[in-house]
């Protein structure tokens, strides 16, 4: 049995994280924005999805190497 640096419970509230709250969080925050006239939304807006473009790609690849871990 392979040792992940993660426990199960630890990398299913990250991949949550990664997948809902961030990505409706950024909904959120636009919607606000544009309504309230915010500075920098635009830019805020781009530096939340490349972060979770980024951390989903991260764990898009942990979970791939887990499950050749887990094959082997």
């Amino acid at each position: 049995m392979p040792k992940f640096l993660l426990p199960d419970w630890a990398y299913d509230i990250a991949k949550w994280c990664v997948t809902v709250l961030l990505p409706s969080a950024t909904v959120l925050f636009v919607a606000l924005a544009a309504t309230w006239g915010w500075p920098y939304a635009d830019q805020i807006k781009d530096t939340l999805v490349a972060l979770y473009t980024f951390l989903g790609a991260i764990m898009g690849i942990s979970g791939g190497v887990a499950m050749l871990r887990e094959q082997e």
